[in-house]
């Protein structure tokens, strides 16, 4: 859920240039929480004779991380090495993660954020009177971003928090489907999917995390 206070605008057309496509926008802004998502579809991709469709879609994406790190308040929190003792439970995580804590004034859901750009296009064509198929690339960052936008990279006992070793971790992420869907009966439909992620070095910056 988004924390406090959320306002939102979205935009949708359905016939944008006059040509069928489709065009949504859609802007969340929370106090820790934010969303930007923006797609457009093209239904027939270039006067295509097969009508191949088109789909891009581009989504910006930063949620608080208190979910993840955060932890039970009868745990005990033990503080940062070279820090004093005591402060509670927003103190130690706040100085954690760089953030200001629950106990420094602050509150945990500022502590560390999750921060996720994500890119993708689709393209699906007919294949018969009762089958379609579809193709898509999809890549992704992640970030773990401190109380002040800076990135982290470990926390301050060193444990990662990135598992690339950079500053964020990449994902490049291939998938097709298939839906069989009988004329006769168009409320049944049937969909075979197969996604795979590209191995290193295709992904720049990626390491062995990305072979699991």
């Amino acid at each position: 859920a988004l924390p406090g206070f959320v306002g939102s605008f979205s935009y949708s057309e359905k016939n944008f240039r006059g040509l069928n496509q489709k065009l949504s926008a859609l802007v969340e802004l929370g106090q820790v929480d934010k969303i930007f998502r923006v797609q457009h579809t093209d239904p027939w991709l270039l006067g295509d004779r097969h009508r191949t469709s088109r789909t891009l879609q581009l989504l910006n994406n930063r949620a608080s991380g208190a979910s993840i790190h955060g932890r039970a308040e009868t745990e005990d929190v033990p503080p940062p090495p070279g820090s004093a003792a005591g402060g509670g439970l927003g103190s130690g995580l706040g100085a954690m993660f760089g953030g200001t804590g629950a106990g420094a004034g602050g509150s945990e859901s500022d502590d560390v954020v999750i921060g996720r750009l994500i890119g993708g296009v689709e393209f699906r064509r007919p294949l018969s009177a009762a089958w379609s198929g579809s193709t898509g690339l999809s890549w992704q960052r992640v970030t773990c971003l401190g109380a002040h936008g800076t990135r982290l990279a470990t926390d301050c006992y060193g444990a990662p928090l990135v598992f690339s070793g950079g500053e964020a971790d990449h994902s490049l992420v291939v998938a097709g489907s298939a839906t069989y869907s009988p004329p006769a009966d168009p409320d049944t439909s049937v969909l075979l999917s197969l996604e795979a992620g590209i191995p290193p070095p295709a992904v720049p910056g990626a390491g062995d995390w990305l072979r699991l």
